[in-house]
């Protein structure tokens, strides 16, 4: 009994002095983690651990930034290329293409310009004959002793003469564009009363219904002026009476 005791005495006294030891010890600890900031050695290898710190985290930043700046300026440099690439394709053409381009153009100009030439000695050629003819119809109604005053079928001639060269002038620039072309119903008419000069005094439309062919009647008109001088047996007829030319857009069709 005494034993058992004795022994609870001695186990409480080394729990106490354990107990006391393992106090002691987180005080000391609990007390050095509060100075050790103040300390001069630990101040020292906290400031290299902290440079050491920011320096790695700029080494891991720094080739990122680098490399995305690499990848812009290599797409950038890559979309040049291709702009030059594109134009070099669009600019080349083999020489032997190009030669017969050339051909083919210098033979269209040559071939248009003989149609121009043939236009113009046709038109030199009718305004030589109508001027003989209308000559001949003028000096066949001067009024000579036991003559009568002119009749009017020759007036009726000589006033179709006119009209023939006045017609044909303007049809010769009489031209549409390719959608009025394929409209074949497509009709009108302008009335042109004319003075002695052969100037126009006024037109009268008869509309076609669209404007732009209508536009283009009027410009034939525009393009054939000047007109001859009205004969003066016919002045009075085109004054008052006028010209009626006939504009179709099926007689353009080929």
């Amino acid at each position: 009994m005494e034993s058992n005791v004795h022994r609870q005495n001695v186990a409480e006294v080394y729990f106490r002095k354990a107990l006391f030891y393992s106090l002691g010890l987180h005080i000391g600890m609990v007390v050095l983690a509060g100075v050790a900031p103040y300390l001069p050695w630990l101040k020292a290898n906290q400031s290299a651990m902290s440079y050491m710190t920011t320096l790695r985290v700029d080494i891991v930043d720094l080739p990122r930034e680098v490399i995305h700046k690499v990848d812009t300026q290599l797409a950038q440099t890559r979309t040049e290329l291709q702009k030059v690439q594109k134009k070099i394709d669009q600019a080349y053409e083999d020489p032997t293409a190009l030669k017969f381009k050339t051909k083919e153009a210098i033979k269209q100009i040559k071939a248009t310009q003989a149609a121009i030439d043939r236009v113009k000695a046709l038109q030199a050629l009718e305004q030589q004959q109508l001027k003989s003819k209308i000559d001949t119809l003028k000096r066949g109604n001067i009024k000579t002793p036991g003559t009568s005053f002119p009749s009017t079928q020759d007036s009726g001639e000589l006033m179709h003469a006119y009209q023939s060269e006045i017609e044909e002038k303007i049809k010769l620039r009489w031209a549409l564009p390719f959608y009025l072309r394929n409209q074949k119903t497509l009709s009108g008419s302008l009335v042109l009363y004319l003075d002695a000069d052969g100037t126009i005094l006024r037109r009268k439309p008869v509309p076609s219904g669209n404007i732009d062919f209508d536009q283009y009647m009027n410009k034939a008109v525009d393009e054939a002026l000047p007109f001859s001088p009205v004969p003066s047996e016919i002045q009075r007829d085109l004054r008052y009476d006028g010209i009626k030319l006939d504009f179709l857009a099926r007689e353009l069709q080929s």
